[in-house]
């Protein structure tokens, strides 16, 4: 079997394909235009406060935002 450039690359795009998929999905959801408490229970992991101007949570997907 020929070890070239396709095989390394597979992964690679295969992981495009299935970021793709998921967006397409996504823009078929409506937006989020108020607060449920129980998806933010299922999805969020921990907040990690640095200082009063450095406020961050990380959700269970490894997301991370700083408010």
């Amino acid at each position: 079997m020929k070890h070239g450039m396709g095989m390394k690359s597979l992964p690679s795009c295969l992981r495009k394909a299935e970021i793709k998929l998921f967006l397409a999905e996504l823009d078929k959801l409506e937006t989020v235009t108020e607060f449920h408490e129980d998806t933010w229970y299922v999805r969020s992991d921990y907040m990690t406060v640095y200082d009063k101007e450095d406020i961050r949570f990380t959700f269970k997907d490894g997301t991370e935002i700083q408010v």
